[in-house]
């Protein structure tokens, strides 16, 4: 299974943050992937606020495609 394969299952089991992605597909590019695949699948994008081990607030998106929204074609051009 390559890297979108892995992000595309994430995204279909719900929210997807950045950390998550890095621990489940191995990648720090995962607004990279949403953006190149929002062009095959319904991408729900939310902003979520944490703060770090250090102390300090931080950003960052997490993302999921929308439920009941993928389509056969695209899970089947994506081998899923």
């Amino acid at each position: 299974m390559n890297q979108k394969q892995r992000i595309i299952t994430l995204l279909l089991q719900g929210w997807i943050s950045p950390l998550e992605a890095l621990k489940h597909a191995g990648t720090l590019k995962l607004s990279t992937r949403v953006g190149e695949l929002k062009e095959f699948f319904n991408i729900e994008t939310r902003r979520d606020k944490g703060v770090s081990k250090f102390g300090w607030d931080v950003n960052y998106c997490s993302y999921r495609i929308k439920p009941n929204t993928a389509t056969k074609k695209s899970l089947k051009l994506f081998k899923l």
